[in-house]
Order: C-alpha cells, then sequence, then structure tokens
C-alpha cells in the first residue's frame, strides 16, 4: 500500500503482483485501514489523548 502512494503505482499493478484480483486487493485495503483506525482510537483512548487527535474513520452519510 505504501507504494502505492511513494510510488504511484496503480491498484492493478500492485494486485497483479499479490497475484490477487484488484477486486479482493481493494476490500482487503480498506479492512486493513478500518483496524488500523481502530487499534490508533484504542491506543489513543488508552493513554488518554483521544480529545487532541482528528478520528480516522470514514463514516457512510446516514440517509
Amino acid at each position: 500500500m505504501l507504494s502505492s502512494y511513494s510510488d504511484q503505482i496503480l491498484t492493478y499493478n500492485i494486485a497483479r503482483e499479490l497475484s490477487i484480483s484488484s477486486s479482493t486487493y481493494s476490500r482487503k485495503q480498506e479492512k486493513a485501514l478500518c483496524e488500523f483506525a481502530d487499534r490508533f482510537e484504542f491506543q489513543l483512548v488508552k493513554h488518554g489523548i483521544h480529545t487532541e487527535i482528528d478520528d480516522l474513520h470514514v463514516y457512510p452519510d446516514e440517509e
């Protein structure tokens, strides 16, 4: 994932290198980012600094 930002590699090329489909790569990436946000938030709360840092979660619009 870092290489997609630093080297601007297309998702298709990363997925191909991993021998998975682009849609599988996208689902795994989304899951990993959500897990990171959850763990990051846990650490912020644990250390009492959750009010100082923005929430990394992205919430869908509720209609």
